[in-house]
């Protein structure tokens, strides 16, 4: 299970992205989980376009991969809104 650090979105998710990639180069039987905070609509699409360029790149490695996105994002939080609005998996 990777966890992002509390760093800038760019940052961490170029890090956990390397990460997965080279884990699956290395151990390509591996099953990785990757949870990431759901702050705006924006990111979540480039965290599914970036994941799906990266499914690209691991067949490239002649390795089987499956990406399964799950996603948790309550559509009405009350008055109270907090920074990250949600929670997906990956």
């Amino acid at each position: 299970l990777m966890d992002p650090p509390y760093e800038p979105y760019n940052e961490y998710l170029t890090w956990n992205l390397y990460t997965i990639h080279m884990l699956q180069e290395v151990w390509p039987e591996s099953c990785i989980a990757m949870w990431y905070p759901c702050t705006d609509p924006q990111q979540r699409r480039s965290m599914k376009l970036r994941l799906q360029d990266l499914k690209l790149q691991i067949l490239k490695l002649d390795v089987h991969c499956r990406i399964l996105i799950a996603e948790l994002v309550p559509s009405d939080l009350g008055p109270k809104r907090a920074a990250t609005t949600g929670s997906g998996l990956a």
